[in-house]
Order: C-alpha cells, then structure tokens, then sequence
C-alpha cells in the first residue's frame, strides 16, 4: 500500500514546458493541511480541559482540605474545653474539701486543745491582766496628726515630680537648638 509519494524534480529531465501539478493531489494535501490543523486544535481544546479539570480538581481538594482542617479545629477546642471543664469540676470539689478542713481547724474548741496540749499553754490568772485604758480623743488628735505629715510628705514629693520635669523640658528645648 502506498500512503504517499513524492515526486522527485530532476534539474536533467528538464524539459520546455512547465510541470503542471495535478489538480488531484493539491485537493489532498489542501485537505490533508486542514485535517493536521484541525487535529492540532483538537489537541489544544484537550490539553485545555485537561488542564482545566486538573485545576479544578486542585481547587476542590484545597477546599475540602480546608474545611477538614476547621472541623479538626472545632474538635479539638471542644475537646479542650471538655478538659477544662472536668479540671474547673476538680478543683471545685477540692475547695469545698478545703473549705469544710479549714472550717474544722478553725472552730475554738479544736483550737483551744491545740493549744493546750500541744503548745502547752495555759490561761493566765487575774493577777495576770492588764487593762490599758485609751483616751479617743487622743488617738484621734495622733490620727489627724499623722494624716497631716503623709499630706506634707506627698506635697513635698509632688514638687520635686514638678520641679524634675520642668529640668527635663528645659534640657529637651536646649537640645532642640544644637
């Protein structure tokens, strides 16, 4: 079978008359031209879905990914807060324990017997006791006295705060010149 031929132009055989081609064969080269640009268009649109399909495909994994890596986010602050939740429930409970000790150490009779057998003490005689008698009116004559000094004190120190930051504003305006 014989799928093409090519005629060989030899410059000897040369002969007057100009070598017309055949009609024929122009038909199928022409025809043969138009079916190669057609399969390479056909192989472009196909290169182009493919490309395009792959993209797409690329696309919806990336979203889908996505959205796996938000739920396994969400699942794992649920998680978390289920811990925290059953540690706030233990320490809750620890406190109550805590609470319900510190209120048996604290009762007086369980202090009185702590003291008594353990630090040895005694309650002391009569004879013993002192009563110191305090004038209100003095005590509040030392209070005011005393409230006088912290606001003599605080005026003193709010002056010298002034007094430093007025320096700090000169210096700042005389670096300003150089």
């Amino acid at each position: 079978m014989e799928v093409a031929r090519e005629e060989i132009y030899y410059p000897e055989d040369e002969t007057n008359k100009p070598v017309k081609p055949d009609k024929r064969k122009l038909r199928k080269n022409k025809k043969r031209k138009k079916l190669q640009k057609q399969n390479q268009e056909m192989q472009k649109k196909y290169r182009q879905e493919k490309l395009f399909f792959c993209i797409m495909i690329l696309v919806i994994s990336v979203i889908s990914l996505g959205l796996l890596l938000r739920y396994v986010m969400i699942t794992e602050a649920r998680h978390d807060i289920h811990q925290l939740n059953a540690t706030i429930t233990d320490l809750k409970n620890d406190e109550r324990a805590l609470r319900i000790e510190v209120e048996s150490l604290a009762r007086s009779n369980r202090v009185e017997t702590e003291a008594t057998e353990r630090l040895e003490m005694i309650y002391p005689d009569t004879r013993e006791v002192n009563y110191i008698q305090v004038d209100s009116a003095e005590v509040e004559r030392l209070a005011n006295h005393l409230e006088g000094l912290d606001s003599l004190e605080n005026q003193e120190q709010g002056f010298i705060e002034k007094a430093s930051e007025n320096l700090r504003q000169l210096f700042s305006r005389v670096e300003a010149l150089f």
